[in-house]
């Protein structure tokens, strides 16, 4: 640990203390978001994104001071290929949703399986990861987020590539407000300034549409939900997603299988490349899924979180001018307003990150400082007891030395 100084382990307990400290101070402010950075101090401490903030926060930009550029790359790879995934699954609208969704999820668990075995971590995933308490947890998770992958694909296949856009850009929203009630999590004045405008963005964008946008609350408020079920969660990605797509993995074969058995699946009686668009349905969710896990252990969760925005913003594009969607000008408008409410609470979130880790620093250097001198006290009564081991010595033989075990006796 590069950032501290000598007699580092005497300092471990307090800086316990202070990683408490940032962890209940920033769960305040951040989003629900994915994240293993705020789930156990131990986690916390160990955690060389930890080290990066609390060694950096003098530095500018912050940001980058702060992130580990693979974990960078890693988050805009997972972002992009979700934000272009409109364009993978709209070259499979002959296959049913539901038949995409199932491939997705067999060959999601098929590859995570493999990539366990061939690291050697197979054993220790059944010994130490399958338990009630993961398997539980994962398996919750594992329905919503399959819920919001049938969601997603339908609507994409359907011409809603606008509407999924937009539940991308709610979403922050709903883990924030999901903190809020669920968590107890506060927000500041100026946090809570930025929902109101974004929602005010969201109506208006439904007054254009003429309708509630339904499947943006729908994918949002599922994602949200894994999310928050994400964030009690203590394994790797590749045990997380490995439960997770095992919960889902028989129910996903056994309706492929039915759909085999009744002439409609698709698997290899369509042309070799929609095959080979099935198999590469599991290699797409599992290596944006772990891409992401990776991520969230290396970078600041307020990059994460304006990284996010990179997947609605693709998609947006991809509606407007790719698929030439219907997009008005009170669409338009009420964009604009969602994206000014997404700046303003992104930059409180900055803001309040920032200021939670100077007065870490500055705890930091203060119980830096009175450890210092608690060592030296130490040191001190150290050298006292030594001379009073002299003086007992010293009285042994030639009286006693009054003047040392007083000084002793006073420490």
């Amino acid at each position: 640990m590069s950032f501290l100084p000598r007699h580092a382990n005497h300092l471990f307990s307090i800086d316990q203390i202070v990683v408490r400290h940032y962890v209940d101070h920033v769960r305040m402010f951040v989003p629900v978001g994915d994240s293993n950075i705020l789930k156990h101090p131990a986690i916390v401490w160990s955690s060389s994104s930890l080290q990066h903030e609390l060694s950096s926060t003098r530095s500018f930009p912050i940001f980058l001071a702060m992130s580990s550029v693979d974990g960078i790359f890693a988050a805009l790879f997972a972002y992009t290929i979700w934000g272009l995934s409109p364009l993978y699954w709209r070259m499979l609208t002959h296959v049913s949703a539901d038949q995409l969704v199932m491939h997705r999820i067999v060959w999601s668990c098929v590859l995570v399986a493999t990539l366990l075995m061939y690291t050697c971590r197979w054993h220790n995933f059944k010994a130490h990861s399958v338990t009630w308490d993961n398997v539980s947890l994962h398996a919750t998770s594992a329905l919503f987020i399959g819920t919001n992958w049938t969601l997603f694909v339908r609507a994409a296949n359907a011409g809603y590539i606008v509407q999924t856009s937009l539940g991308g850009y709610i979403l922050p929203l709903v883990t924030v407000l999901l903190g809020v009630v669920v968590l107890g999590e506060k927000l500041r004045p100026l946090q809570w300034v930025a929902i109101g405008i974004a929602a005010l963005g969201v109506l208006i964008v439904s007054i254009g549409y003429g309708v509630v946008p339904w499947i943006s609350f729908a994918l949002a408020t599922t994602e949200g939900i894994y999310s928050l079920l994400k964030k009690k969660a203590t394994l790797g990605p590749l045990d997380g997603v490995m439960i997770e797509t095992g919960a889902l993995f028989l129910p996903s074969l056994g309706y492929l299988a039915a759909t085999e058995t009744h002439g409609h699946g698709a698997f290899g009686h369509e042309s070799i490349g929609t095959t080979l668009l099935l198999l590469g349905a599991g290699v797409m969710a599992t290596s944006t899924l772990v891409s992401f896990g990776y991520a969230v252990q290396r970078i600041p969760l307020t990059l994460i979180g304006v990284l996010r925005y990179v997947t609605p913003t693709i998609q947006v594009c991809l509606a407007v001018f790719f698929y030439h969607e219907h997009f008005s000008t009170v669409n338009l408008c009420g964009f604009v307003l969602l994206w000014s409410g997404l700046v303003l609470f992104t930059q409180q979130s900055y803001t309040a990150q920032l200021k939670t880790l100077e007065d870490i620093t500055t705890m930091r250097d203060m119980d830096e400082h009175e450890m210092e001198l608690l060592i030296d006290l130490e040191e001190e009564k150290k050298s006292l007891l030594d001379q009073n081991h002299a003086a007992n010595y010293h009285h042994r033989h030639h009286g006693t030395n009054a003047k040392s075990l007083a000084m002793y006796n006073s420490i």
